[in-house]
Formats: structure tokens, C-alpha cells, sequence
């Protein structure tokens, strides 16, 4: 195997991880997305897609702040720059699926694992994909046979938070000034 100096697999690594991480060709997309983890070997582009991508989701003001955060050494800031590289430059970057059935597999398996905060934004993202809040209320419905109604109904939740506070972010603001 070809992994970048000085890495090391896990004495705990399951099975399952072990062969996750197998790479026959050092060239391979997935080990390049992931080799800099020492500083070995130089990225291909999946920062620069990463970012556009992440611009293209959330708004020039949050890409701003991720590229501040990107620049920082503080507490985390590798698990920002692998979701930056890898989800969104890498995976995301892909082209086989269309962005709007992307956003729809995407929210179905945060349905299934529950994951409210990450159901709110990938709402959003799915907006932007070209879903609309009906089709995000059908891949809700298609969710209860196969996750249950306690997943649904966090997703539900997590579904109008998302719509709320785009709703929010597009209204005036009241006047105050009488």
C-alpha cells in the first residue's frame, strides 16, 4: 500500500476501515484527495473545487469565514479542510449524479442517521440543487417506511428549521423607526 510517510493504520482499525483504506494505485483519486494528511504529496485541485463548491451552497459570506478558519491552527481546523477537500472537492465535485439527486441521496441517509444540523443545511443545499421544499416533503414521506416516524419527525424538524431561517434571511427587517 502507498500511504504518505509516517502514516500508520490502526492497531483498532475494524475490518471494514482496514478495506476502506486499501489503495492499489497511488495515483488514485481517493488516495490524492487524502495524501497531504502529512504533507507528502502535493493536492490536485480538490481545495480550489471544494471551495467553489462550498461557495456555490452556503454564499460568498460563509465561504469567507471557512477560508478564515482554513488559515487558523486552531482546535479541529483538519476535519474543515478534509469536509472542504474530500466531501465537497472530491465527492461533491463528481459529475456522474446530478446535484439536485445528489441533495436527494444526501438527505436520505441523514434522515437515517438522524442528523438534524446536518439535515438543516443539506435542506438548504438541496434548495440550491434545484429541489423544491415539495419534492424535500417527498423524500421525507419516502423516509418513514424505511428509517421510522422518530427519524422522520427530527428530519421534519430539522426540514422547517431550514425553511425558517431562509425565510428569515429573505424578509425585511421591520421598520423600527416610528
Amino acid at each position: 500500500h502507498h500511504y504518505p510517510e509516517g502514516w500508520a493504520l490502526p492497531a483498532t482499525a475494524t475490518p471494514f476501515f482496514r478495506n476502506l483504506l486499501k489503495v492499489h494505485e497511488p495515483q488514485s483519486r481517493c488516495f490524492s484527495a487524502w495524501a497531504n494528511v502529512k504533507g507528502t504529496m502535493a493536492m490536485d485541485n480538490s481545495s480550489e473545487k471544494g471551495m467553489a463548491l462550498f461557495e456555490a451552497f452556503h454564499g460568498e459570506e460563509l465561504a469567507q469565514g471557512l477560508r478564515d478558519y482554513l488559515e487558523t491552527d486552531d482546535f479541529g481546523v483538519e476535519c474543515a479542510r478534509w469536509s472542504t477537500d474530500f466531501s465537497f472537492g472530491t465527492v461533491w465535485a463528481r459529475e456522474n449524479l446530478a446535484r439536485k439527486l445528489q441533495s436527494c441521496v444526501v438527505l436520505g441517509m441523514l434522515i437515517a442517521l438522524r442528523q438534524s444540523d446536518e439535515i438543516r443545511y443539506h435542506t438548504k443545499i438541496g434548495l440550491v440543487n434545484g429541489l423544491s421544499q415539495k419534492e424535500i416533503e417527498e423524500i421525507l414521506y419516502l423516509a418513514v417506511p424505511y428509517c421510522g416516524f422518530p427519524a422522520a419527525n427530527i428530519a421534519k424538524a430539522a426540514m422547517l428549521a431550514a425553511f425558517h431561517e431562509l425565510d428569515s434571511a429573505a424578509s425585511p427587517a421591520p421598520d423600527t423607526s416610528r
